[in-house]
């Protein structure tokens, strides 16, 4: 019986240190790490360190690029466990426009400098989401995390062109801002390429403030990609007849991959806030 007590109280005792460290709190009597119910946000802290490096450098050039996309999220399922979520938007549609010799005003006038108007299109998009688990076991502020999480991402790309000169049997090669071209685009899709993949990650955090923290991840992914088909959409002149076209530049392709990753999707440094 006296065995069994004692058995007993260091069995409790030992709940009571883990309920301690897990409400790990600073001087002040606040919280160092999250619990449950509590959502995490973070970026990467990569061009953080870069700007405050280039400080001490003596970079003239020194400036603060946050061109990362992806944004990390967690909730809190315990202390010791949480679903995570990285989330990647990159869309981007530009136009440029250009100035060109009018043909037909030069035709008429060899001496005109009338101009027309060229424009490109340029379309990219890119999305990707990852959902995962992760567990987490460490000492006091330190902490080390493992997991896995499945990704799905989509990419597609394309330029379109339009034209001030047009193509005629009086003039069969107009004057573009990429030269006089007898055969010329009017669209070049690149298609889509679509990626789903499992990984699996590790790493590690310091918490440096009450539910704020730094840390790093390395993981291993599988992942099988797919592709649509692209084309070009152009148009020329056969003898006398204008000629529009569609034309498939390649059926699409797929691929297997398997890669270690340094850094994995939460960035090779990123910094979490915990509400």
């Amino acid at each position: 019986m006296k065995k069994l007590i004692i058995t007993f109280s260091i069995f409790f005792m030992g709940l009571i240190v883990l309920a301690q460290d897990s409400l790990l709190v600073n001087k002040h009597g606040n919280i160092i790490l999250p619990q449950k119910g509590e959502i995490g946000i973070g970026l990467s802290a990569d061009p953080f360190f870069y700007y405050i490096g280039n400080m001490f450098n003596g970079n003239i050039d020194n400036s603060l690029d946050l061109s990362d996309q992806t944004v990390y999220f967690r909730y809190f399922l315990n202390s010791d466990a949480a679903l995570r979520i990285a989330l990647t938007v990159n869309t981007t549609n530009k136009v440029a426009n250009y100035y060109v010799i009018d043909d037909a005003a030069r035709l008429s006038n060899p001496l005109s400098q009338q101009q027309v108007e060229d424009r490109e299109t340029t379309m990219s998009h890119f999305y990707q989401g990852r959902v995962g688990y992760e567990g987490f076991r460490g000492y006091k502020r330190l902490r080390g995390f493992y997991g896995a999480d499945l990704g799905y991402s989509y990419k597609k790309s394309s330029i379109k062109r339009e034209y001030g000169n047009q193509m005629n049997t009086q003039n069969p090669s107009p004057t573009t801002n990429w030269g006089n071209l007898s055969d010329r685009p009017l669209e070049m899709n690149d298609g889509a390429v679509m990626t789903i993949s499992l990984g699996a990650f590790t790493g590690i955090e310091y918490y440096f403030a009450p539910k704020m923290c730094i840390g790093t991840e390395l993981g291993l992914t599988y992942g099988h990609s797919w592709g649509t088909q692209s084309y070009t959409k152009g148009e020329n002149m056969v003898l006398s007849q204008h000629v529009a076209y569609n034309q498939a530049s390649s059926p699409g392709n797929s691929g297997n991959n398997i890669n270690t990753t340094f850094p994995y999707y939460y960035g090779s440094l990123y910094l979490m806030f915990h509400f």
